[in-house]
C-alpha cells in the first residue's frame, strides 16, 4: 500500500510546526491512504515484474490480464506478437496462440493530485477531531460544543471526490462499498 501524502506535506497543509506529532500524523496518512485504496477497489502504487501464467489455452488471441492499467510488459511468450489496450489491461494477439502463455507484466499508475488532496483532507478530518470524535455535544459552565456535521457524512464527501477513480468490481469487497455514494 503506498501512502498517498507525506508527514511533512501535511504538516505544510494543516499548518503544524514542530515533530511532536509526526507519528501520529503518519498514522492518520497511512489510515486516509487505506480508506482512499478501500473507496477506488485498488492502489495507485506500482507493482513491477508480476508474472502471469495462462495454462492450456486453445486459439487465444485475447489476453485479459488479471490487473490493470498495464505499465509495461518485461517478458512475454517467445515470438508472440500483440499490441496492448493499457488501461483496460487486455492484450491483443496478432496471431492465435495455443499451448501454456506466460508473461510478465508491471501495473498501476502515478496518483492524480486529487488523491493526494482527498489524503490530506481526510488527514485533517482525523486531525480535527481527534479528541472529540463521536462527541455530539459538551457543556462545561458557558461553554457549550455540538458536532455540526457527523464524521461519517464528512468521509463520503471527502471520498467521493474520487468518484471517477472507483473500480465498481473490486470496491464492492471493501466493507465501505455499501456506505458510500
Amino acid at each position: 500500500m503506498a501512502n498517498y501524502a507525506t508527514v511533512a506535506e501535511v504538516k505544510s497543509y494543516l499548518d503544524i510546526s514542530g515533530t511532536d506529532d509526526d507519528t501520529l500524523l503518519g498514522t492518520f496518512v497511512a489510515s486516509a491512504s487505506k480508506k482512499i485504496d478501500e473507496f477506488i477497489g485498488y492502489t495507485f502504487e506500482v507493482e513491477y515484474g508480476v508474472d502471469e501464467t495462462q495454462y492450456n489455452v486453445a486459439d487465444m488471441d485475447i489476453v485479459i490480464l488479471k490487473k490493470f492499467p498495464l505499465v509495461g510488459i518485461s517478458s512475454i511468450e517467445s515470438g508472440v506478437d500483440y499490441k496492448s489496450i493499457d488501461d483496460v489491461g487486455i492484450l491483443v494477439l496478432d496471431n492465435r496462440f495455443t499451448g501454456d502463455f506466460s508473461l510478465s507484466v508491471s501495473y498501476g499508475q502515478n496518483p492524480p493530485d486529487i488523491v493526494k488532496t482527498a489524503c490530506m483532507e481526510i488527514v485533517n478530518l482525523f486531525w480535527s477531531r481527534r479528541k472529540t470524535i463521536g462527541l455530539k455535544s459538551m457543556r462545561i459552565g458557558d461553554f457549550s460544543m455540538t458536532a455540526s456535521s457527523s464524521f461519517q457524512t464528512d468521509m463520503k464527501e471527502i471520498l467521493n471526490t474520487l468518484i471517477e477513480y472507483r473500480d465498481i468490481n473490486f470496491a464492492r469487497k471493501s466493507p465501505l462499498y455499501n456506505q458510500m455514494i
